[in-house]
Parts: structure tokens; C-alpha cells; sequence
């Protein structure tokens, strides 16, 4: 007997998936708070494409969940998409590139706001239809940020990324987003 007979092969990889990087990033939280250590939120929206395409034509938007370690130190939880559709006169696609990552930030204090660097795993699935197979599969991440304060606890956030993963077709992304966080 099934637990989720309805749902698809890859669903519950992904879901499997999810578990897994959720107890990771649990783990990584069990020591108690010291200075410097707290939670972030984050949503973002931007633009993004693929690297060999038109890298900034299409909408993206992430959801992000981290843990400060230590005063320059976090754990992100990253979830995003990145729509795919393309039309014009000979060719017409309608999909989207969704990941979940988990990385480890290095921010360091500027004058007047939080420099980071990034770098982590991830899954990342292509769906669609017309031209390109659904795919999915295991890839990294890579990208800078930089946190401006507007108050103690809510900031805004740009954040340049790129993404590469083994997938048949497409390989490499890259994505510009801004958007606001939250820490506590």
C-alpha cells in the first residue's frame, strides 16, 4: 500500500528531497543562540534566463529561509522559479525552472550594508511542454548578495546567482533579484 497513490515518481523524489535537505539545515540549528545568531526570511522577484540563451528575459522569484551561525556565518534554505516561456513567430514554450538549494553565506559588514558570497547544492526540476523534456537533477548554486538595513530587523536584498545542474538540454541559469528580508 501506497502513502500518496496519486502522486507522480518525481513529486515524491522531490519531496524525499525536501525532507532530507530540512533535516539537514535542522541539525546545523540544534546549538543554542549566541550573539550574532538568528533567523532570516526573504522573498525576492527579479529576472533570469539561461546562460547560453537570454540570460535576464524572463520573470524569477525566491523564497529564502537561513540561519546566522555566527556573526558572518549562515545556513540558506533557497526555494525559487524561474519562468521559461518564450514565444515568438516559428517557436513556442511554456515552462519553468524550479530548485531548492541549501548554502552556506559569508557576509562581510561594508559602510552601510552586508556584503555576502554564496555557494551550495541543490535539486532543481525543468518542466514544460513543447520543446524541451521535463527533466531533473542534482546541481549547485553560486552568486553575491548585498543586504541594505531599513531598520534593525527588515532589510532589502540584491542578489546576483547562477545556477548550473545536470539536466539534458539547459544546463546553466543566471538570475538578478531584489526583494525584502526579515530577521529575528
Amino acid at each position: 500500500m501506497t502513502l500518496f497513490p496519486t502522486l507522480t515518481t518525481a513529486t515524491k523524489r522531490l519531496a524525499r528531497i525536501t525532507v532530507l535537505f530540512g533535516l539537514l539545515l535542522t541539525a546545523s540549528m540544534i546549538a543554542p543562540p549566541a550573539e550574532g545568531q538568528g533567523y532570516h526570511v526573504g522573498l525576492l522577484g527579479g529576472v533570469g534566463g539561461a546562460v547560453d540563451g537570454d540570460p535576464f528575459d524572463h520573470r524569477s522569484i525566491e523564497a529564502q529561509f537561513g540561519y546566522q551561525r555566527g556573526i558572518r556565518d549562515l545556513v540558506m534554505v533557497r526555494i525559487g522559479q524561474l519562468d521559461l516561456d518564450s514565444s515568438d513567430d516559428l517557436f513556442a514554450f511554456d515552462g519553468e525552472l524550479t530548485w531548492l538549494t541549501v548554502s552556506s553565506e559569508y557576509r562581510l559588514p561594508e559602510d552601510f550594508y552586508l556584503s555576502g558570497i554564496f555557494f551550495g547544492l541543490g535539486y532543481f526540476q525543468r518542466r514544460g511542454d513543447l520543446g524541451l523534456a521535463d527533466d531533473e537533477g542534482v546541481g549547485v548554486t553560486l552568486g553575491i548578495n548585498g543586504e541594505f538595513a531599513i531598520t534593525e530587523r527588515w532589510g532589502v536584498l540584491l542578489q546576483l546567482s547562477g545556477y548550473w545542474a545536470d539536466l539534458d538540454d539547459e544546463q546553466g541559469w543566471t538570475t538578478a533579484m531584489a526583494g525584502v528580508t526579515f530577521s529575528f
